[in-house]
């Protein structure tokens, strides 16, 4: 299932939105979701308003993954 790329959409996939805050790695603004899987989300917001997740866009993105 993709991820949706806005507000309306992910709060009717059952996401819901637990806050603002900033990236630890990057310092960049993200919005926190909870998935409907209860999973914590975090997304970046773009320009245009839509969002997208922020492991896509994070530069430190690397230093959060787990091995597999």
């Amino acid at each position: 299932m993709p991820i949706p790329d806005n507000r309306k959409d992910l709060e009717s996939f059952g996401y819901s939105k637990l806050g603002d805050s900033h990236c630890s790695a990057c310092s960049a603004p993200i919005e926190w979701w909870e998935t409907w899987r209860k999973k914590k989300m975090p997304f970046t917001v773009r320009e245009d308003g839509s969002l997208v997740p922020h492991w896509a866009t994070c530069p430190k993105a690397d230093q959060f993954r787990r091995p597999r």
